[in-house]
C-alpha cells in the first residue's frame, strides 16, 4: 500500500485511485525548453506507450490527463514508412517467396 492509505502501490511513485486513475506521488519533472516532458517508465509501461504512440491530453481544472490515443492509425503507418526501402538483400518479392517455398 502507498502513503495514500488503501490505494495499492504500482511501483516507484505510482498509485492507482478510483476509476483506474494513476497518481504520481513521488515524481517531480521539469519541462524541457521546448515544453517536452518525460513520461516515467512505470506509466509508459502501464499504458502501453511505445515509441511513436500517439497520446491525448485533456485539461481538467489545474491538472492535465494523458491517455493513449483511442483512434490512431499513424503509429503503424509511421513504422511502415520508416522501414520502406531499408531492405538490403537485393531480392525481389518473388525471389523471397521462392526461397520460403523450398
Amino acid at each position: 500500500m502507498s502513503s495514500w492509505g488503501s490505494v495499492p502501490d504500482f511501483g516507484r511513485g505510482c498509485t492507482q485511485a478510483s476509476g483506474g486513475v494513476v497518481i504520481l506521488v513521488r515524481f517531480l519533472h521539469e519541462a524541457h525548453p521546448k515544453g517536452q516532458l518525460t513520461i516515467p517508465l512505470e506509466i509508459r509501461e502501464r499504458l502501453g506507450l511505445l515509441p511513436y504512440t500517439e497520446v491525448e491530453f485533456e485539461v481538467d481544472g489545474d491538472a492535465v490527463k494523458i491517455r493513449k490515443a483511442t483512434r490512431s492509425t499513424r503509429r503503424g503507418q509511421n513504422l511502415i514508412a520508416r522501414m520502406r526501402g531499408t531492405a538490403t538483400s537485393g531480392l525481389t518479392t518473388d525471389d523471397i517467396l521462392a526461397l520460403t517455398r523450398r
